[in-house]
């Protein structure tokens, strides 16, 4: 996850849908990943406390991040995985059915009543 360029890369493949994730600084134990009808949602929230070498002062500071993907119609959402890289990264991944394209366009007949 080093040299970040852009937080979610689109690294799909003709035959799989296949993002990563980089939420520098967060565990996998402060991700969570959710289907919510064609958007994938990723959310990190962390919280973490510091005090003082001598122990006078204490801080708390908290984060929260979360984006949304679109997921393509061809993409098998019930086959939607998720994995920690080797790098760090967060990677969600499933296969492709271009049987599931479903037309973009077409014209309606217009109807007389």
């Amino acid at each position: 996850c080093e040299e970040i360029k852009q937080e979610i890369e689109d690294i799909s493949k003709e035959d799989e849908f296949k993002i990563k994730v980089h939420f520098k600084g967060y565990n996998p134990n402060e991700l969570s990943v959710r289907v919510a009808e064609n958007n994938i949602i990723v959310e990190g929230t962390r919280k973490s406390q510091y005090a003082s070498e001598s122990g006078n002062t204490q801080s708390v500071s908290s984060g929260y991040i979360s984006r949304t993907v679109r997921l393509p119609l061809e993409v098998q959402s019930d086959k939607l995985r998720a994995v920690i890289a080797s790098d760090g990264c967060l990677e969600i991944f499933a296969p492709k059915d271009p049987n599931r394209v479903r037309p973009t366009e077409r014209k309606l007949q217009i109807e007389t009543s």
